[in-house]
Formats: structure tokens, C-alpha cells, sequence
């Protein structure tokens, strides 16, 4: 059972992340997006988040298929995070509009 306060507290960081960036998406719409759009664009973006949500959660449970099932959480854990860090690279590369923080 060590191994909760491990997940507990990565959990615990990642939820600061998502928290941070769902802000950061909201204010970007409130800057840039025209008042006509900006509510069909803030459903578009959270309805791709749970749909990404579901697909990285698939990915990666067929990727720890046959791995050690003590380090799957820590794998889970690597996979989910290097598809955010792509997402996040993309995104700043990709929207030359967006503020660079």
C-alpha cells in the first residue's frame, strides 16, 4: 500500500494541470473568439476532452497489456502524460494566435 501515496499525489498534480489549462481555454475563447461562436467552440473543446479522455484511456490500457502490474499505474501514468506534453507542443506550435505563457 505505499504505492497509494505515490498515485494520490500524482493524481493530485495532474488535476492542477487540468485545472490550469481548462482556465486557460476558457480565456482564450473570452479573447479571441467572436461572442457569436465562442459557445459552440467551448462545448466543441470539453466534449473532445472526454472523447480524448476515453481514447487515451483505451490506448494505453491495451499498450500495459502483459506488463508488470505493479509499475502499470506508473506506465499509465508516463503514457497519458507524454500524449498532454505532444498535445501542448502542437498547440503552441499549431495556434499562432495563442498567448505563450
Amino acid at each position: 500500500m505505499p504505492e497509494i501515496i505515490s498515485l494520490s499525489f500524482v493524481k493530485f498534480i495532474k488535476g492542477i494541470g487540468i485545472g490550469i489549462v481548462s482556465n486557460c481555454v476558457d480565456s482564450f475563447s473570452v479573447d479571441v473568439i467572436k461572442t457569436k461562436y465562442r459557445g459552440a467552440f467551448n462545448v466543441m473543446i470539453h466534449q473532445a476532452w472526454f472523447v480524448g479522455i476515453g481514447i487515451i484511456s483505451a490506448f494505453s490500457l491495451e499498450l500495459l497489456k502483459g506488463s508488470n502490474e505493479e509499475a502499470q499505474w506508473r506506465e499509465l501514468v508516463a503514457i497519458s502524460t507524454g500524449f498532454s506534453i505532444i498535445s501542448c507542443a502542437l498547440i503552441l506550435i499549431i495556434i499562432k494566435e495563442s498567448p505563450r505563457f
